[in-house]
């Protein structure tokens, strides 16, 4: 039984090579008492380490007890949503509720779901009152997770509203989405690729190698990570390198990375190495060769003027109800810290909350952004004048096309000028202090932590992994070079090309929400500090965000302190 559990896992990653004994009677433990077999094992057990244990280096008998004890509680969830259907008041029901119980009970659910919608909002300037949602804004007090240069003091916004520039060239308004063809798709890919045979070229030197040209002494290629199967994961044994058409006639070989010590590869990944293809049908690789970043360029490397910004992400608000309590606890503590910039990423009418998905909701989507969200940035802009409140949207957005890369949402005649909508993704330079901070409302982090083959250099101490995922964006200049995407995330690739790429500035903040932990820590080199406020709501409860202060200084890293806080 311990072997099958081996087999079952080891389909998920390879990361599962090689457990403990202990550890695997434990799981086949687990398996017997739940009464699942083993592909329903692994598959929630690797759910289970890639949400609560991202980033570790292995399986020990805590994880399996932790795995075990959520187990246990969610049975029990569902052993109590089955007793409400199918007993204890039964002779209350009519014979119509009796034929269809699953239709009483979700006509009452509705009937909650409708009274927890409608209840009344709290307002933002009350400071004291009642409230059916768990968090109110009287308890907006704010606990620090952790920080990064704490020793930094903090500012707060003047009094005149500070000014903002997109940098590269953002998506225009109008711009039309769902045109895309397979043409776009491998102008996409091509324009990647042949992008950086051109650099590796005036780097080395030498001209890249057709990858399907046999060549016996060791010379530079250049291609895209690929797995040989189409919905398969990465491991040593399935990697392919893609060249260009124009270079390599799109030709896909095999990829021998056993010489190498260590590597951090994805689908999608541009790399370029140093190996030899004896045969023509397999490279293999001796040297990767160093990763590209952009220039950090005078004015978007280091802050020149102390500013600070407030960074959130959705959702805003729980899944019980309607009423945004996140969102108005963030906004009541931006009151108090006053920063020149508020950084509100999507979703703001999420796709995901069980009302809305499960259509208990007799609002419209775009009512609910209007009058819910919306008129509460309003307030608190109206209440704030010196803070620019920057919108983000997301491809989970429910009142906006599913589209990612995205342009900035039209707002129906905001009543303030502060209220400042943004292209996803975007790169901006807060002229206020001569920084530049990029952003995304995707998921990147997770996106590519599940897709992600790793070999750590034994002799070497173990790196930052979450830091060394978010470089991933800077050493490809894309805010998204995942290819093919994940399921669930509508990518348009002709408006990729051009949308997806970072300017010529170096962001000196890279700002990637996600729901794995939240951190701010600088990328390799310094030059850019990585970050992740987390999401403002997380389950029934309120989430985190961070607080970014930036002072002068010759080093992104050394001159920004942020905060991450939970509400």
């Amino acid at each position: 039984m311990e072997a099958l559990v081996q087999a079952a896992l080891l389909r998920h990653s390879t990361a599962y090579k090689g457990l403990e004994p202990g550890v695997l009677a434990e799981l086949v433990d687990v398996a017997a008492k739940a009464g699942t077999d083993t592909g329903a094992l692994a598959a929630s057990f690797d759910r289970f380490m890639t949400i609560n244990r991202f980033g570790a280096s292995g399986v020990t008998l805590e994880d399996v007890e932790a795995f075990a004890a959520s187990e246990c509680s969610a049975s029990a969830k569902a052993l109590a949503e089955k007793t409400n259907l199918t007993g204890g008041q039964r002779s209350a029901t009519t014979p119509s509720q009796r034929i269809s119980p699953y239709l009483h009970t979700k006509t009452a659910a509705s009937a909650q779901a409708r009274a927890a919608v409608h209840s009344p909002l709290p307002s933002l300037a009350r400071e004291s009152g009642t409230s059916s949602t768990p968090l109110r804004p009287t308890e907006a007090s704010a606990q620090l997770v952790s920080s990064h240069n704490p020793g930094l003091a903090t500012c707060a916004a003047g009094a005149t509203l500070a000014a903002i520039r997109i940098l590269g060239t953002p998506l225009p308004s109008e711009a039309r989405f769902g045109t895309d063809s397979l043409e776009d798709r491998a102008a996409l890919l091509e324009q990647r690729i042949r992008a950086v045979e051109v650099e590796a070229a005036g780097q080395d030197g030498a001209e890249a190698h057709p990858v399907g040209s046999a060549c016996q002494d060791a010379t530079l290629f250049v291609g895209r990570i690929c797995c040989d199967t189409e919905e398969g994961r990465l491991n040593p044994q399935s990697l392919l390198l893609e060249g260009s058409q124009a270079l390599s006639g799109g030709a896909r070989v095999r990829l021998d990375v056993s010489r190498l010590p260590a590597f951090r590869l994805f689908p999608g990944q541009v790399v370029s190495l140093r190996g030899t293809n004896p045969s023509g049908h397999c490279i293999i690789a001796a040297e990767l060769c160093g990763p590209r970043e952009p220039d950090a360029k005078t004015g978007s490397s280091h802050p020149a003027a102390p500013t600070s910004v407030v960074l959130a992400a959705g959702p805003y608000c729980c899944p019980e109800n309607l009423e945004y309590a996140p969102l108005h606890a963030l906004l009541e503590h931006c009151r108090r810290l006053r920063p020149a910039h508020l950084l509100l990423a999507g979703p703001w009418v999420d796709e995901a909350h069980p009302l809305l998905a499960g259509g208990l909701v007799d609002e419209t989507f775009q009512s609910i952004f209007q009058t819910r969200f919306l008129a509460t940035v309003e307030a608190f802009s109206g209440a704030c004048p010196g803070t620019r409140v920057l919108l983000l949207p997301s491809p989970r957005d429910l009142h906006l096309p599913p589209v990612f890369p995205a342009p900035a949402p039209r707002l129906a005649a905001p009543a303030t000028p502060a209220l400042t909508p943004l292209p996803n993704p975007t790169t901006i330079m807060l002229e206020d202090a001569g920084l530049a901070l990029g952003c995304t409302s995707v998921d990147w982090l997770m996106a590519v932590g599940r897709e992600e083959l790793v070999r750590l250099d034994s002799g070497a101490p173990a790196p930052d992994r979450l830091a060394q995922l978010a470089t991933h964006v800077l050493e490809q200049r894309s805010y998204f070079p995942l290819f093919p995407p994940p399921p669930g995330l509508p990518l348009d690739t002709r408006r990729a090309r051009a949308a997806l790429a970072l300017p010529d500035q170096a962001p000196a903040v890279l700002v990637l929400p996600s729901d794995l932990a939240p951190f701010a820590r600088p990328a390799p080199g310094g030059a850019t500090l990585c970050i992740n406020p987390g999401r403002a709501a997380k389950g029934a409860g309120a989430g985190t965000f961070a607080h970014l202060c930036a002072a002068p200084g010759e080093r992104a890293c050394d001159a920004l302190r942020c905060d991450i806080l939970r509400i």
